[in-house]
């Protein structure tokens, strides 16, 4: 018996694994900079656990899972940032262990498997952007769950839990669901005969309906505004809506693949990875064999992945898990040969190079935020740091009168997760304000869209007991503009933490606020 099958060997390769994974999401999910649609999530996880209703009380721009699922977490946890990352990062962590369990069960190499997870765990499009308080933790273990599953000796069951998970994963982030074609025609030629292949696929779909029913159930109370928040809000956000904006979808594609780009050491990595994929399929081909499952799924995750309005480079990070497990589980049934050996140098010089480069991105995303999505530049490092982001939540909750409920404004909603302020209406997502100027006023205000004359208006009115100035989806030039009115409607600068401006309406004459 080899040291690779013997029960001590599996047994060292999986808690090696756990070890590189939590050593790479841990981390991350501690002293990572903020993202700015982390407040975004976060403030929609507090709303929906206080009873708001997702898209109808507030405007939310993606599907429902991650707010429910996080403040069903945090209803045994506690409501907090730390908290949400700390999910975030064993969601991430689960993936890398399927990732692990899949490669060890399809080739019986369990240090082979332990390579693929580190080599997942390396990749700083996995390790920056799956810990972080997103979409792609979630679903991302759902989609990869739903393909190792599928990949599995198959049961009477595989179909519908296949079609379960990959539900649920189009339930977090939507495009998952384009998966569903690829899945159902491997259960169909995998079946042992077509009135099997038919059964088996019809067991998928009443797994993808039974998934997709509460989110069926939600959309049913108001299609249109369901519709909008999800999809068509997507379509403001470039001049030339979903289908003007070529350029704009090409680009993260470019930048994810050039190294030299404003990605750097990611797209280093990101194109080895591809690179090595494209030579395992090539090589594939020619033995005259059929590639697995996993490459025709990142096939159609890198196409869907350029889908949204605009598309960005953190999208591919969902393709890692299955390159990876295309890359490990592909090689290992090459035929031998001076192709597979020369290949397989490949790619442990290519493992080598990506574990090499990981701490450089490791100390972007968590250090110096070059280049880093939302950080405008090296001066605004501290202010996307998680304890200054806390530090300016105690600020506010020292400024808010002591009347219950008092509403607090800001142009970035993370502020106020831990706070006992409440977010003001319309302002619950504040990336909203910088698209409604592509609507009409009556329209915004039927979306639940903040404009810009109602907040000028609010502001020297001082509407809101307290204002935060500070991190902003965009530039910070608009809260500049703003400053007058601010200072017309009474507001008093009573606390800065870093660039956070804490201000506090000034009670008018003989009343209270």
């Amino acid at each position: 018996m080899t040291f690779d099958s013997g029960a001590g060997g599996r047994t060292a390769a999986a808690l090696l694994s756990t070890l590189v994974m939590a050593g790479a999401c841990l981390p991350v999910a501690l002293f990572r900079l903020v993202d700015g649609d982390e407040g975004i999530f976060l403030a929609a996880v507090r709303l929906v656990g206080e009873g708001r209703a997702l898209y109808h009380d507030f405007h939310f721009p993606q599907m429902p899972v991650v707010p429910y699922l996080y403040a069903a977490w945090m209803k045994l946890v506690g409501l907090g940032w730390y908290e949400g990352r700390l999910l975030s990062a064993v969601l991430a962590i689960g993936v890398g262990m399927l990732l692990h369990g899949h490669v060890a069960s399809a080739t019986r190499r369990p240090w082979l498997a332990f390579g693929a997870t580190a080599a997942l765990a390396s990749s700083a499009l996995f390790f920056a952007w799956f810990p972080a308080v997103k979409t792609y933790a979630a679903g991302g273990l759902f989609a990869f769950a739903a393909y190792v599953i599928l990949e599995a000796r198959p049961r009477r069951w595989t179909p519908f839990v296949v079609g379960l998970l990959l539900g649920m994963g189009a339930s977090t982030r939507l495009y998952l669901g384009a998966l569903a074609p690829v899945f159902a025609g491997a259960i169909g030629s995998r079946a042992p005969s077509r009135r099997a292949g038919w059964r088996q696929m019809g067991a998928f779909g009443a797994g993808l309906v039974l998934a997709f029913a509460p989110v069926a159930f939600m959309a049913a109370a108001d299609v249109d505004t369901f519709l909008f928040n999800v999809v068509g809000y997507h379509g403001l956000r470039t001049a030339g809506g979903y289908l003007g904006d070529v350029t704009g979808r090409v680009t993260p594609l470019r930048w994810a693949l050039d190294p030299t780009g404003p990605e750097g050491a990611t797209a280093f990595q990101f194109s080895l990875l591809a690179l090595a994929t494209l030579a395992v399929v090539a090589v594939t081909l020619r033995a005259q064999r059929r590639p697995p499952l996993s490459a025709a799924a990142a096939g159609v995750l890198m196409v869907v992945s350029l889908a949204p309005s605009p598309s960005y480079a953190q999208y591919f990070c969902l393709l890692v898990p299955f390159l990876v497990a295309h890359l490990a589980v592909g090689f290992e049934r090459l035929p031998a040969g001076r192709a597979r050996r020369g290949l397989g140098i490949s790619l442990a010089v290519a493992l080598v190079a990506q574990v090499a480069v990981a701490p450089i991105e490791a100390r972007r995303f968590l250090v110096t935020g070059w280049n880093v999505p939302g950080i405008l530049g090296p001066s605004d490092v501290p202010n996307w740091r998680l304890p200054v982001v806390l530090a300016v939540g105690a600020a506010v909750d020292q400024a808010v009168p002591s009347d219950a409920g008092p509403s607090v404004m800001s142009f970035w909603p993370g502020y106020f997760v831990e706070t006992r302020a409440t977010i003001a209406p319309r302002f619950e997502n504040p990336f909203s304000l910088f698209y409604s100027s592509r609507m009409s006023d009556a329209e915004a205000g039927r979306r639940g869209f903040p404009i810009w004359p109602e907040l000028a208006v609010g502001l020297a009115s001082s509407r809101w007991p307290v204002v935060v100035f500070g991190n902003s989806p965009h530039s910070r030039k608009p809260q500049r503009d703003l400053r007058g009115y601010l200072l017309r409607g009474g507001y008093v600068l009573v606390r800065r933490v870093a660039d956070a401006e804490i201000y506090a309406a000034q009670a008018p004459p003989g009343g209270s606020q």
